[in-house]
């Protein structure tokens, strides 16, 4: 079995619970490849799926509330981990 490494950014901006546009420090390592397993990100205690990433900008679109977590709020500067 395989094991996943994390990689860790933070958001560049607030969000509320309804945004799936988000802004983070750096892109780097979150990817959303085709055909394969899910990209998510955990932020406090929600999960999001990665849909697309565009790296100039450092933007994420997500589908918030991945898994049943519910969507909500999001300070700047809050820890961002993502994986599949």
């Amino acid at each position: 079995m395989a094991q996943n490494t994390l990689v860790q950014t933070t958001l560049g901006a607030k969000i509320n619970a309804s945004q799936n546009q988000i802004l983070v420090a750096s892109t780097t390592g979150i990817t959303v490849a085709p055909n394969t397993t899910a990209t998510v990100i955990y932020v406090d205690m929600e999960l999001m799926t990665v849909l697309a990433v565009d790296t100039v900008t450092k933007e994420l679109t997500v589908a918030r509330g991945a898994d049943g977590t519910p969507a909500s709020g999001h300070a700047s500067g809050a820890m961002v981990l993502a994986g599949s």
